[in-house]
């Protein structure tokens, strides 16, 4: 990977937001959401059965933490553009628990997606994620439902 270009202030402290809200994928500490995203955030394409705010990722994270306790997200890109951050990453982890209708299987996994943040005032204010859903619903095997009939 080549190296960073030069970063103003604002740049730097919107990329270490970014940093800091996908470690809680790793840590589970609610709290920094509440410190980092917005009341008011607006995700345009919210995880299956979770409403589209700040409350609805919390409730994303509860529910992947709950079905790969041991996940571990790791970042593999991420390009800063004034409020715009762009963020790759790759999450390793073993199906341990219901998740898309299809119980813990012990099944270890790495699954990747790209998300493209704003953020105002250092807290993130607009969200748009991509993954492939279809991908990580063969990973999880035999029973899987499309993510939209998984949650209720």
């Amino acid at each position: 990977m080549p190296d960073e270009p030069e970063l103003t202030e604002q740049e730097a402290r919107n990329r270490d937001v970014v940093r800091r809200m996908y470690e809680v994928f790793n840590t589970g500490d609610l709290d920094v959401i509440d410190e980092i995203v917005a009341e008011d955030m607006v995700t345009a394409n919210p995880h299956p059965g979770t409403a589209n705010n700040r409350e609805g990722l919390k409730q994303q994270i509860r529910y992947l933490r709950q079905a790969f306790p041991d996940a571990r997200f790791r970042e593999e890109e991420i390009l800063v553009e004034g409020d715009k951050v762009f963020f790759r990453w790759a999450m390793e982890a073993t199906h341990q628990g219901p998740y898309m209708g299809v119980e813990g299987s012990g099944r270890p996994m790495t699954h990747h997606g790209q998300e493209f943040l704003r953020l105002r005032d250092g807290r993130v204010v607009e969200h748009h994620g991509e993954e492939s859903n279809l991908e990580f619903m063969d990973k999880l095997g035999p029973g899987a439902r499309p993510p939209a009939a998984a949650h209720p």
